[in-house]
């Protein structure tokens, strides 16, 4: 409360970054969020009194009506998309996200800057390609629009003067022309556990379903290598289908992009011939599952006796609380560590919390599938 003030047009400046604000809203639902409603009422309770102390010295305070709102999902399947917006000049921002790994499709009413009917448009956040809306309509204040977002797509749609002049149908790469099914040559880089030189894949496997624990529970980079064959005619892509997590995709030893969310789809340069091709495909997972196998080798590090719940309490009965058992905090670090040479235990990760975690909570890594060269068809 002591880093905003509220100005003399009624909104609640933060001091340190000079942003301004008209409106706090808590979005429906938020609260499921939390692990306890303990940790929501205490956020809850401190908006409260900011808004109460506020309130007196002018800031405009009420529910949320249909007047204040800026964005509704109106139609459709929208659960899980979130929105956030930003008004500059005359153009209204608002980025919208889909955070789940399932295709959305659903209508959204955006509530453009008083008085404004501007023609709406999508700009692409990782290609910067901006393009026109071609379905809206603008009706006392709110424009409506249809949305369709890929897995963990997200886009900006932006209202403003003088924007882009003309419609364009995005692509979508839905044709399949054929399954890249291998053989696969699989190498896993150096130092991080996993057994050296190539191995031949039948088929894609998660590296958790390999039986040799360097693989099982390596974190790291691996190299794919298998033979793509393009044919004749047409502009193409590849989708690499499920990857855990990170990928970088070479044609003929040449990079030609990293895709790093679903869905992951890259298209193939214009000067790609007709012919059998060499793809290498290199994955890179998180490190939760080195850290998984990492526990089941001895410690050099001393931990803390109490099982903690890094802060997060459960709620039992008559309103007593108690920590959730989730890991340890180091309290000493051994020397080797600390003048980077190689440790005396079997570890390959260290970190200042150990978290409690066991095979189940292994995340499937590598590269998983299906792999289908794909082509582009203009939606109509």
């Amino acid at each position: 409360m002591t880093n905003t003030v509220v100005t003399a047009s009624g909104k609640l400046r933060v001091k340190s970054s000079g942003r301004e604000y008209s409106l706090l809203f808590f979005e429906p639902g938020a609260a499921k969020r939390f692990e306890s409603n303990t940790s929501w009422d205490s956020v809850e309770k401190k908006c409260f009194d900011l808004v109460r102390e506020y309130a007196k010295k002018g800031l405009k305070v009420g529910p949320m009506s249909e007047r204040t709102k800026f964005f509704e999902i109106a139609g459709g399947d929208g659960e899980d998309v979130m929105v956030s917006c930003r008004k500059s000049g005359d153009a209204a921002f608002f980025f919208v996200a889909n955070t789940t790994d399932k295709p959305k499709k659903f209508t959204a009413n955006f509530r453009q800057m008083e008085g404004r009917d501007f023609q709406p448009e999508i700009w692409n956040p990782e290609t910067g390609e901006k393009r026109c809306i071609g379905d809206w309509v603008t009706k006392d204040g709110i424009t409506q629009v249809e949305l369709s977002l890929a897995a963990e797509e997200s886009v900006f749609v932006v209202f403003r003067k003088n924007g882009a002049k003309s419609y364009q149908r995005m692509p979508n790469l839905v044709e399949t022309i054929n399954k890249v099914n291998g053989p696969w040559t699989l190498c896993f880089d150096a130092g991080g556990g996993a057994p050296q030189g190539a191995q031949t894949l039948p088929t894609l496997k998660s590296w958790t379903d390999f039986a040799e624990p360097g693989i099982r529970y390596y974190s790291g980079t691996a190299t794919y290598e298998t033979t793509l064959d393009v044919p004749e005619g047409r502009e193409f892509a590849l989708d690499l289908g499920d990857v855990r997590d990170v990928a970088e995709v070479f044609l003929d030893g040449e990079r030609i992009g990293a895709l790093w969310h679903a869905p992951y789809r890259i298209e193939l340069p214009r000067s790609v011939k007709p012919g059998r091709h060499a793809l290498k495909v290199r994955v890179t997972n998180a490190w939760t599952n080195r850290l998984i196998g990492d526990e089941k080798e001895p410690d050099d590090c001393v931990l803390s006796k109490k099982m903690l719940g890094f802060g997060v309490q459960l709620v039992q009965s008559e309103g007593k609380t108690r920590d959730i058992p989730l890991g340890r905090a180091v309290i000493a670090i051994p020397e080797e560590i600390r003048a980077n040479k190689p440790r005396k235990v079997a570890r390959y990760t260290f970190s200042s919390w150990h978290y409690i975690l066991s095979d189940k909570d292994l995340r499937p890594a590598g590269l998983l599938g299906q792999v289908k060269l794909i082509t582009r068809k203009v939606a109509k």
